[in-house]
């Protein structure tokens, strides 16, 4: 998955050139993020619009630090192309019973951790359960080895 070679490589950077700076923005997107209502009370099936905003720029502030155009521009784009299926899939079981604070938590700590290998592993996974969620949804099917 080119979204996950991405912005592995980039966070990886990131945790490896990022300044107090960086973890200080990476704190506040996720704080952001964190206090932000992922689904609305009156509408508990879809993600609220801000909600995704604060998903966004958290993403988007992990990998800040790796400060390599390219891998930023790509990050965004791979980051915006899978909004929609993310919205589609949301009212699926495979997203309600999804813990996706616990997996940003988990990630921001090995990212203030300077644990590159624990972030690239985590942020890995939360992509892997976010293709999950797609392909229960009926996205599209597993590739096969035939």
């Amino acid at each position: 998955m080119v979204r996950i070679h991405n912005d592995t490589l980039a966070l990886r950077l990131a945790i490896e050139r990022g300044t107090l700076e960086w973890e200080s923005d990476v704190m506040a997107k996720h704080h952001v993020l964190a206090r932000t209502e992922r689904r609305s009370p009156d509408d508990p099936l879809h993600i609220r619009d801000e909600w995704s905003a604060a998903h966004r720029d958290f993403h988007a502030a992990l990998v800040a630090g790796c400060r390599v155009p390219l891998l930023l521009d790509l990050s965004r784009t791979l980051f915006d192309s899978t909004e929609l299926y993310r919205r589609w899939a949301a009212p699926t079981p495979a997203a309600l019973k999804r813990d996706v604070p616990h997996e940003h938590a988990l990630i921001l700590e090995a990212a203030l951790d300077r644990d590159a290998d624990k972030a690239t592993e985590l942020l890995t996974e939360h992509y892997n359960q976010s293709l999950r969620v797609m392909l229960a949804a009926g996205f599209a099917d597993l590739p096969t080895d035939d």
